[in-house]
């Protein structure tokens, strides 16, 4: 088949495949508002998703050779999106963490897939086919963060963003299954993965990708942070420049505690509670 239609498969499908982490950062705040969220528990909004890809990915064959490596990536970007229009419609804190955590499933298992199709389907470039998909998921999440605000402010709020974010996932799909012919040879039943446990290489290739996502998803979780920071900065300055920084009073609050699973609750929602109360 002709590499153009693998390469644009490779890279429609990728955009769909880190816009529901990347959405996050910018309309945090305004996600920890609406549903009572503290910083640890919205936190878990783009560690979830990292962590199923870190113990989920062996998985992701299974599925390719059970199915076929179309249907499979294919699959999974679906589960993406409908568990991300999901997350958009929910009310509490604990289930949109639930949807979470079906939207780390399917980046997880589509991990493996990918390179799986690049061998397969354009084995005489695969720095072509890698870079693809590569460039697909740099495009999507910059994307999906730079319209997230935008987005929210225009259709009232965070959800809109969310949503509209995870139905673009279901366009990608069409253009898979429209640019990707059916694959070809037999299926074979579902194994338990074999892993790798006693290759050194392997070790050494699990912690070089598991510090860089680490860095990764840990500096986009920040920027957003960084971002108020940098904000406070500023209007301290301005009242330097202006002579008003030592008449003006700057109170301190303590913070509040956390619903960690305690009747049934998570995150700071208006209870009383004694975890919630505790400082």
């Amino acid at each position: 088949m002709p590499i153009g239609r693998v390469l644009a498969g490779l890279l429609v499908i990728g955009l769909a495949l880190r816009t529901q982490i990347l959405v996050i950062g910018p309309l945090v705040a305004e996600l920890q508002a609406d549903l009572g969220m503290s910083h640890g528990v919205a936190g878990l909004l783009g560690s979830i998703p990292v962590i199923c890809m870190g113990l989920l990915a062996p998985f992701g064959p299974v599925l390719a050779v059970s199915l076929g490596p179309r249907l499979g990536a294919a699959l999974c970007v679906l589960l993406i999106g409908g568990f991300g229009l999901l997350r958009a419609s929910l009310p509490e804190a604990g289930l949109v963490l639930g949807a979470t955590v079906g939207i780390g499933v399917g980046m997880a298992l589509i991990g493996p897939i990918l390179p799986m199709m690049v061998r397969r389907r354009a084995s005489a470039h695969p720095a072509l086919g890698t870079g693809a998909y590569v460039a697909g998921l740099i495009i999507g999440g910059s994307v999906a963060a730079a319209v997230a605000v935008p987005i929210s402010d225009a259709f009232g709020g965070w959800r809109a963003a969310f949503a509209l974010t995870s139905a673009a996932a279901f366009g990608s799909v069409a253009l898979w299954w429209w640019l990707i012919p059916p694959d070809e040879g037999r299926r074979t039943m579902p194994r338990r993965p074999s892993l790798p446990w006693r290759r050194p290489s392997a070790w050494l290739l699990g912690l070089v990708f598991g510090s860089q996502s680490t860095l990764f998803y840990g500096a986009i979780t920040r920027l957003a942070i960084a971002y108020v920071d940098r904000r406070v900065g500023e209007l301290a300055g301005m009242l330097r420049r202006h002579g008003l920084l030592d008449r003006t009073v700057v109170a301190i609050t303590a913070d509040h505690g956390e619903m960690l699973g305690e009747h049934g609750l998570l995150g700071h929602k208006l209870n009383v509670d004694e975890p919630l109360l505790r400082i």
